[in-house]
């Protein structure tokens, strides 16, 4: 099956991947994550543009056994700031766009690299066996009756509601 992935490039025309395309780029992407350190059910913060990198990078962060959480680039930094200091990722990874963001807004609470380092990467790492009750995301809440709440969701919960959605949208 065909995704459609808006890229950097261009906002107005999708570049078109199957999951067989893009699997070898997050293995190998995987491989690089886990050989940076830590270890399965680490969190790891993205902090990226809506693009085709940015879906690469989730695959890989969960490929790799860590802990997705979402850093949403248009919100305040304040909010940002909070967010990390509440999920407490081992680590950021920005896009080009972002990297400076990603500077102000996690100093001296976790180090942080480019997407380009990590695809750049000649440190490969096994990745582990998933567990399909292993948290896969923390997904933060709107935070509109209060500070915004962090929300786990497993691996089984994602496929789930993937198949769900995916048959409700008939695709």
């Amino acid at each position: 099956a065909n995704i459609a992935l808006y890229s950097s490039s261009s906002t107005t025309k999708p570049a078109r991947l199957t999951y067989g395309e893009l699997a070898p780029f997050t293995d190998l992407r995987a491989r690089a994550l886990a050989a940076y350190g830590g270890a399965p059910g680490d969190r790891i913060a993205i902090l990226m543009r809506h693009d085709i990198h940015q879906a690469s990078a989730l695959l890989s962060v969960l490929k790799a056994g860590r802990i997705v959480v979402v850093l949403n680039p248009t919100d305040a930094p304040a909010r940002l700031r909070a967010t990390i200091e509440d999920a407490a990722p081992a680590l950021i990874i920005a896009d080009t766009a972002n990297f400076e963001l990603a500077d102000t807004i996690a100093k001296d609470m976790c180090p942080w690299i480019s997407w380009d380092e990590v695809s750049k990467g000649t440190l490969l790492a096994p990745t582990p066996q998933l567990e399909a009750q292993a948290t896969a995301f923390i997904v933060y809440t709107s935070g509109s009756s209060g500070r915004p709440k962090g929300v786990m969701l497993n691996h089984d919960q994602v496929i789930h509601n993937a198949l769900r959605l995916s048959a409700a949208m008939e695709l």
